[in-house]
């Protein structure tokens, strides 16, 4: 099996911020669907230079979490019988 990887370097970068600060990982399976999810958010943002978008991350709170909710299910299941 070949091995993937993500189809822009700055896709690495930002999925590295994410990592750090959330021990959330993304393994090649989901590499596309994580893409989505960060092209996604930095539409809402205006921007479309990765670094830019990496560096308003480390920055600006809001923006990680926008990214955050957009990359991860949020599960409600277990408040479903509450």
């Amino acid at each position: 099996m070949p091995e993937l990887h993500w189809s822009e370097p700055g896709l690495a970068a930002i999925a590295s911020v994410v990592a750090s600060r959330t021990g959330l990982t993304f393994g090649p399976i989901r590499f596309e669907s994580a893409e989505h999810g960060i092209r996604r958010a930095m539409t809402r943002t205006g921007l479309t230079d990765f670094a830019r978008y990496r560096q308003l991350l480390e920055s600006d709170s809001r923006v990680f979490d926008d990214l955050l909710a957009e990359l991860v299910i949020g599960e409600t299941y277990f408040f479903r019988d509450a």
